[in-house]
């Protein structure tokens, strides 16, 4: 079964509900999503809203046929008449379709400050004012690409300083590789998810993320991948002729010999591997001769012992150069850590490189739940919240949520901007403010209106979205 969009339905049931217990007059509503302070991230990645707009709210996205579904759906789900299907035929009717709100935004890309309003949306006809947050459920589905992004950025400043010392920051790009897509609940998660990880670095296997690069950011070629073994690859050829597995693939009249090779190496014994088959006289001397990159992979045990096992052995066959004062193995063999890597372990696996003389460029990691799925909205405390309403006697009324037991989901209030602050050399910390701030008019709104009754106002390329980023500058921040 291949479920449709439903504007209407497409949010938590109660919210089906909400057109019968907002103030009688209620004729205009205006909301803001925020990365609440008080999460481990103090910097967030803005990035993701334009496909959620484009999958789900741009054009026509209401029809008759939802309309009948959604009702159907709330007299089952309530037992009771609560749908107001007049509100949505009249909606349906006046706008074609469209949904008659408008969403204002952080430029894509962008690095900032938690804490801050990072979108808001308003609604631009009386009617739907009552129905505006109920569009918060599908729109907080950008929580996602963000964390995905946001945790990305984090990994890169974390791992910075092992290659800033080796002069090999251009490096970067290609330390983290991602191996997620199985690993997702499906391919929309993949597919955003392999986007956001594309901000930070090229290397990557999810091809759905540069699918959906191109067809929501017309972004042009970006991710790379290498010629890589598996485990089906390699017990092909049995535990007795491993070295036949590995002189396949060196075999220069169908691979060629600058290509980057990522070879799995522990179906059986991955340091005997590394010790017997790639000493083996013949795949040495093919490993040396090439120039191109020779990457063995380890895919079980403790990520920090294997691979200080593992260099500790590659130096013995291949030996090593130093570059500023740290080991290299030579003639272009290293090493790809797939197993086990998450934010944590990654800056750590580097961190213990280092802590025993080995440049960072010995390694790069790949990384599949680690980076697409071990994330939840908490991580950056992510929320949409109502802030302003009118009402048809003239009420003009901040709203603001304010629970004694937990003063971080205090949210703000009133209608808002986005401000930049001061620049401390580094990144730009921005500050929000409402309409009933001092000289609320005089300050420069870095919101961009993004949406308006259903149409794209702003539309972002992916080299704009790079653009807007800050990452040297984030990178080389210490928080």
């Amino acid at each position: 079964m291949k479920l449709c969009n439903n504007i209407i339905a497409d949010t938590d049931a109660y919210k089906l509900t909400h057109h019968l217990q907002y103030p009688k007059g209620l004729n205009y509503m205006y909301s803001y999503a925020e990365a609440r302070i008080g999460s481990k991230y103090p910097w967030i990645t803005f990035f993701g809203l334009q496909m959620v707009l484009k999958d789900y709210f741009v054009g026509q996205v209401l029809t008759k046929v939802m309309i009948d579904e959604a009702e159907e759906l709330a007299y089952e789900t309530f037992g009771q008449n609560y749908f107001n299907r007049k509100d949505w035929e009249y909606i349906l009717e006046k706008y074609d379709g469209k949904l008659p709100m408008k969403i204002k935004a952080v430029p894509e890309g962008k690095i900032i400050n938690s804490g801050n309003v990072l979108f808001t949306m308003e609604s631009t006809d009386p009617v739907f004012a009552k129905y505006l947050n109920s569009m918060e459920t599908v729109l907080t589905h950008v929580w996602y690409p963000i964390v995905v992004a946001t945790k990305g950025a984090y990994i890169l400043q974390g791992v910075y300083p092992y290659f800033e010392k080796i002069d090999a920051t251009e490096a970067l790009p290609y330390v983290i590789n991602d191996f997620g897509f199985r690993g997702v609940s499906g391919k929309e998660e993949a597919a955003r998810g392999g986007a956001a990880h594309l901000l930070n670095c090229v290397g990557s296997d999810t091809l759905i993320g540069q699918r959906l690069l191109k067809s929501h950011y017309n972004a042009s070629p970006r991710l790379q991948s290498v010629l890589a073994t598996e485990h089906s690859v390699a017990t092909m050829y049995g535990e007795g002729d491993e070295v036949g597995y590995v002189r396949n693939l060196l075999n220069k009249d169908y691979i060629s010999e600058n290509a980057i090779i990522s070879c799995v190496g522990d179906s059986y014994d991955i340091f005997r591997f590394a010790r017997e088959v790639l000493s083996h006289p013949e795949i040495k001397q093919l490993l040396i001769e090439r120039p191109g990159r020779f990457v063995l992979r380890p895919d079980s045990g403790n990520p920090i012992e294997v691979n200080l096992e593992l260099l500790f052995i590659l130096s013995e066959v291949f030996g090593y150069s130093y570059i500023n004062g740290m080991k290299q193995i030579n003639h272009n063999i290293g090493l790809i850590q797939g197993d086990g890597m998450d934010q944590d372990s990654i800056i750590a696996l580097y961190a213990a490189l280092d802590a025993n003389g080995w440049a960072a460029t010995n390694l790069v990691v790949g990384s599949g739940g680690g980076l697409l799925r071990k994330h939840t909205r908490d991580d950056i405390s992510f929320a949409i919240k109502a802030s302003y309403a009118e009402f048809d006697d003239g009420t003009k009324r901040n709203i603001v949520k304010n629970p004694i037991t937990q003063t971080n989901k205090k949210s703000k209030t009133g209608k808002l901007k986005l401000v930049a602050g001061y620049t401390s050399g580094k990144l730009t910390d921005y500050m929000t403010i409402n309409h009933e701030s001092e000289n609320f008019d005089g300050y420069v709104d870095n919101l961009e209106e993004v949406f308006n009754n259903g149409e794209l106002i702003k539309s972002y390329t992916f080299d704009e979205v790079l653009s807007n980023r800050s990452i040297d500058k984030f990178i080389k921040q210490k928080e």
